[in-house]
């Protein structure tokens, strides 16, 4: 089987959950004995364009020329089975769905977000929920806001995709959405159930779990709807920090709040942006994952990682379904300072506990979350190219 993933990263300044899922499909689809070709674009080029060529950024999330072009090279020369699409904004623009359906060739996206109807992808913004464009004809409101990455302008062409592209969405042949949320924002567009299979994100096998360390740990971007702000709130009044440490790992717009937040509070730790093996050691010394999302969080792979490696979680109710799936693994709480400060507390108070539910953790990372253990992406490829009409490759 080939296959072609396409995927346009994200900043690097801006740590993604998406690229390392991309990463991993990879990786396990060539393990599998797959001819993976990827196509992927990266953000950080934007900041080597010639001036002609940011001046272009404002039409390509609705047409890239230069990557249908190359894009309907790829597909003759490789001659794929089935396209992998996941993030096509800014750069790729999802006219390469159209381009791939052009040359016969079926096509699926993991959907990770959003972006669909939220031009920035979280249904989020001024640090609380919001579905203003749901329903509307044009998202004016995501244009009113300035909801693509703090702007009026960069916000338009991304409106303009939105509307755009609807079309363009009722060619995918089937979506994979990483959670169940993401799934009946699917179902909200009028997306079949026939053509959404839920495949919620995995992570390898870090080996058998140490035993439990001491302290608290938050991975992931350092941004509003991450809950970064909220935490750090909550853990100045939880009265912890006589008694334990908090680790934060990340990168984003708020690493000065955590840096300052740090540096007046000697039981806080940030470290920066790390590499698997140092994300790796934080975990192991941990002995509870906060994951304080003030969005509807799709699936987070800081959650994942935990589990994986025997890490009780503690979490906001808006984290999810996929939380709610292993409640005898985590803490759940409302997305409010008190309630966080309450869930520290009585996580923090009971070390057989912790330990009770970081077995609990590990053992639901086995059964659903590990690659060896759940439905091959192979699998759900040839599921549809074998009902795909015309000629199968």
């Amino acid at each position: 089987m080939r296959v072609v993933i396409v995927h346009n990263r994200y900043r690097s300044e801006n740590p993604s959950g998406e690229n390392r899922v991309v990463e991993s499909d990879i990786e396990q689809l060539r393990a599998e004995g797959v001819e993976v070709y990827p196509y992927i674009r990266d953000s950080d080029e934007i900041d080597g364009f010639a001036p002609v060529a940011k001046a272009g950024l404002a039409v390509r999330p609705l047409l890239s020329p230069v990557d249908s072009i190359a894009f309907r090279r790829m597909l003759r020369d490789v001659q794929p089975n089935i396209v992998h699409l996941h993030n096509p904004f800014p750069l790729i623009s999802p006219w390469i769905v159209r381009t791939a359906k052009a040359q016969r060739v079926s096509v699926v996206q993991t959907v990770h977000n959003y972006r669909h109807v939220c031009v920035n992808g979280m249904h989020f913004r001024n640090g609380q929920t919001c579905t203003e464009c749901v329903g509307k004809t044009f998202p004016w409101p995501a244009v009113r806001h300035g909801c693509y990455q703090g702007s009026h302008a960069r916000s338009i062409p991304m409106a303009a995709a939105v509307t755009a592209h609807r079309g363009t969405w009722k060619l995918v042949d089937r979506f994979f959405p990483v959670g169940e949320a993401v799934a009946e924002h699917l179902r909200s567009i009028g997306v079949a159930d026939g053509r959404i299979e839920v495949r919620p994100n995995v992570v390898d096998d870090p080996g058998e779990p140490s035993p439990l360390g001491e302290g608290i740990l938050f991975v992931g971007r350092l941004t509003e709807e991450k809950g970064l702000r909220l935490l750090l709130r909550a853990w100045d009044r939880s009265g912890l920090s006589s008694k334990t440490s908090l680790t934060v790992a990340g990168n984003g717009d708020l690493r000065s709040l955590i840096e300052e937040a740090a540096r007046l509070d000697p039981s806080i730790r940030y470290c920066g942006m790390l590499n698997a093996e140092q994300l790796d050691l934080e975990y192991r010394e941990s002995a509870l994952v906060v994951v304080p999302s003030t969005w509807h969080e799709a699936d987070g792979l800081a959650a994942v990682s935990a589990w994986a490696h025997g890490r009780p979680v503690l979490a906001t109710k808006l984290v999810g379904a996929a939380i709610a799936a292993t409640k005898d693994a985590v803490w759940v709480v409302d997305d409010d300072t008190e309630a966080l400060v309450e869930g520290l507390r009585r996580a923090m108070a009971d070390r057989r506990e912790l330990e009770r539910r970081g077995r609990a953790a590990r053992a639901y990372y086995k059964n659903k979350r590990d690659p060896l253990f759940t439905a091959s992406l192979v699998d759900s490829y040839r599921s549809v190219t074998d009902s795909a009409s015309g000629p199968q490759r």
